[in-house]
């Protein structure tokens, strides 16, 4: 295998990586506010306000001397916003139904 193909799949795993890790942070943060028993109207509620912190902070305009504090902001608020919208598609009611039959499953 050429070197340079190497780099990329490692370049690419890393990638999946780095976005299950932020996307499983994001969501222990809220299940931390909101548990899994809660209704699933408030639970995408918590991933709306998520996401929209993170837009927020994501519209810091951006110049030429910011400091490291405020171009750090704006990449959370990037990852917020990912890892908010990316958690709702986990969080549906089909898929807690999946859930809690595998989770019943094992169990046996």
């Amino acid at each position: 295998m050429p070197r340079a193909s190497m780099h990329h799949w490692m370049a690419g795993g890393i990638a999946v990586l780095a976005a299950e890790l932020v996307g499983k942070g994001v969501d222990v943060a809220i299940r931390r506010v909101v548990p899994d028993t809660s209704p699933y109207t408030i639970r995408m509620g918590a991933r709306a306000v998520v996401t929209a912190v993170g837009y927020g902070l994501t519209q810091i305009p951006q110049s030429r001397r910011e400091s490291t504090v405020v171009a750090s902001a704006r990449t959370a608020g990037r990852l917020a916003m990912a890892g908010g919208v990316g958690g709702a598609v986990v969080i549906g009611p089909a898929s807690t139904r999946f859930r809690s039959s595998s989770a019943t499953k094992r169990s046996r």
